[in-house]
This record gives structure tokens, sequence and C-alpha cells, in this order.
């Protein structure tokens, strides 16, 4: 617990950490909203499914595109798209009546949760014992 005390008195950690906690939180009923929804458009668990393990793919693939760019443009800019992206993906999911095969690739969506944490958590700590404990389970 001492590496974890130490961590949140690192100056500007605790408020990542905080911030990273509350954007996280959304995330599960996000899920559960979509399996919800599209399970009752479609009367199928299976199809629901597909949208959510598409999500989960697209979340998968767009964490270390987005790392990237975070490092080279900027976190700012790059959460703003991503938000506006996620935004309007959920919009469309909540919203328009198209088959399955739209949810899919809507559901392709990126959030830039994980990544925006790992990128300034990297400019935060200099040693990697620090890092590798920001990283851990607990503030995950």
């Amino acid at each position: 617990m001492k590496r974890y005390a130490n961590l949140l008195r690192t100056p500007g950690v605790a408020q990542i950490i905080a911030a990273q906690l509350t954007a996280r939180m959304p995330s599960g009923m996000i899920s559960l909203a979509y399996l919800l929804h599209i399970e009752q458009m479609f009367n199928s668990y299976g199809l629901a499914g597909l949208v959510l393990a598409a999500t989960s793919l697209g979340q998968a693939i767009a964490g270390p595109v987005t790392s990237r760019l975070m490092g080279r443009l900027g976190m700012r800019g790059v959460i703003t798209v991503t938000i506006v992206v996620a935004s309007a993906s959920m919009v469309a999911v909540a919203y328009v009546v198209a088959p399955i095969g739209f949810y899919i690739a809507v559901g392709l969506h990126w959030r830039p949760g994980n990544t925006a944490h790992s990128t300034r958590s990297a400019h935060h700590l200099p040693h990697d014992g620090e890092l590798q404990t920001a990283h851990s389970p607990v503030f995950y």
C-alpha cells in the first residue's frame, strides 16, 4: 500500500487517476445499454453480443492508434475527436433504426479512456516502478 500512497503524492497523479475513474464509470453501463437496446430491437442476445464484440474490437484497435496520436498531436485534440466519434455512435445506436450490420459497424467506435491514462501517466511518472504501479488493476 505504501507504493500507492507514494504514487498519489506525486504532483498531478491524483487528479489524473480521479479523472480516469470518473471517465470509466459509465463504460459498464454503456455496454449494458447496448446489450439491452439491441436485444429489444432484434429479439436476440446473440446479435446484441455481436455489437458488443464489435465495440470491444474497436476499442482494442483504437487503443494503440489513439495513444500514438496523443503522443504526436497532443491529448486535447485527439480526445476531442474521439469524444465526438463515440458520442455520435451512441446517438446512432439509440435513435437510428437499421439492419444489424449498421450497429455492428457503429460498434467499432473509439473511446479515449485507457490510452489517455497511459499517455498522461507516462509524462508524470519518470520511474518504471511508479508507472507500473499506476497501471495496476487497483487504478483501473
